[in-house]
């Protein structure tokens, strides 16, 4: 962005006795820079930023709204290069800001999944808002009444997994580093507190996690009364994967497709035990041959691999 403006006035330096800034990120939420719908993703000044504010964010099932939380990040660079300059008669000339780029280390969960969900972000049009160790959230406040998210530039997320190195005894990591959009100012920079007034974000916000990935496996067992469904991670064995565990039947919805559309209520879920965690058997009211349900699965906190179809028998 250029350096100057004809509409730029020259700024005073006084300051009060207490001057607060952004502190250091702990984490990282990311979003598209706009939503399906042509607006812009921001926080408004009108926003209760509380626990259902968050919750609702990052359950989204608008993925152009969601709000994608980061792990805790690990030797944050968060740095801008010199000003690009044109040199004449012996004299720098400033041009523009230098290119701002992000640069962090996830070393809790690393994981080549972990660097592709970083390389994911990579192809779209994105932003973040910093989680600071402060429980602030930061942003640019560059339109009046909103905090939007930084502007990411686009193809330059960059995510390599590291695995454990015995040589130098480091840890699994993922080393991440993306430049931001030369549209973002230094001058924009601008926070949410963390406190418990109208305008503060109210919540641990660096508490928040991002959604945990699961697939439904194909249905065995099949009848007219019920059917078995295992559930897992998208981590662990290639071909036993950790079973995702704990979920109860208001979890899950069913339906008829065909024949006859409409909804199922569903009589019980029940989880396997020992070897069988993660593994479903559900109870249905009787179906009729050659119907086809579909089975979905909704959970705050996790995020499907789609629904699956089963055919009675």
């Amino acid at each position: 962005m250029s350096l100057c403006s004809c509409n730029t006035n020259v700024k005073n330096f006084g300051q009060p006795n207490c001057v607060g800034i952004l502190e250091r990120p702990e984490k990282l939420a990311f979003v598209q820079t706009k939503a399906s719908d042509g607006t812009e993703n921001s926080i408004l000044s009108s926003d209760t930023i509380d626990d259902t504010f968050v919750t609702a964010l990052i359950n989204q099932s608008d993925a152009s709204k969601k709000w994608y939380p980061s792990p805790v990040l690990n030797k944050v660079n968060d740095t801008r290069g010199d000003n690009n300059t044109f040199d004449i008669d012996g004299f720098q000339i400033n041009v523009s800001q230098g290119v701002r780029v992000m640069a962090f280390t996830v070393i809790d969960g690393a994981s080549p999944q972990l660097a592709d969900a970083f390389d994911s972000l990579g192809c779209r049009d994105m932003a973040f808002y910093i989680w600071s160790v402060d429980g602030q959230i930061g942003g640019n406040s560059r339109t009046a009444g909103a905090l939007k998210p930084f502007r990411i530039k686009k193809k330059t997320m960059q995510a390599i997994y590291q695995p454990p190195n015995k040589e130098n005894e480091t840890p699994a990591m993922v080393m991440v580093q993306f430049a931001i959009s030369d549209l973002e100012r230094d001058a924009d920079i601008a926070y949410i507190d963390f406190g418990t007034g109208a305008n503060d974000v109210q919540v641990d916000i660096t508490s928040y996690t991002g959604l945990i990935d699961v697939t439904m496996g194909a249905a065995t067992s099949i009848s007219t009364t019920g059917f078995v469904v295992p559930i897992d991670f998208i981590y662990g064995s290639v071909f036993d994967k950790d079973p995702a565990q704990g979920f109860v039947l208001a979890d899950f919805s069913l339906a008829e497709t065909s024949p006859t559309p409409g909804a199922i209520v569903i009589t019980s879920v029940t989880e396997g035990t020992g070897a069988n965690v993660g593994v479903y058997t559900f109870v249905i009211p009787t179906a009729t041959s050659a119907d086809v349900l579909e089975l979905t699965f909704s959970k705050d906190g996790y995020e499907p691999a789609g629904t699956i179809s089963i055919t009675i028998p």
